[in-house]
């Protein structure tokens, strides 16, 4: 795994955590596994553009959380 994808793969297993699977990561499907993946991404995003644009409010990450519904 290359440096700059352990943010992104902490922020999965963070992610897959919450959702008190009975399983650990490494046994996770891969699809779900990509999945968290891909929201940890935006997430990662949207911090950097919140931190770029120096806003004082999170706004909630609307195109994150409906994928997980």
């Amino acid at each position: 795994m290359d440096w700059c994808d352990q943010p992104v793969e902490h922020i999965a297993q963070q992610f897959y955590a919450t959702l008190e699977a009975a399983e650990p990561w490494s046994s996770a499907p891969e699809p779900l596994r990509e999945e968290l993946r891909s929201l940890a991404r935006t997430a990662l995003t949207m911090m950097a553009e919140w931190q770029t644009e120096g806003s004082t409010e999170l706004e909630p990450p609307t195109a994150a959380t409906s994928s997980l519904n």
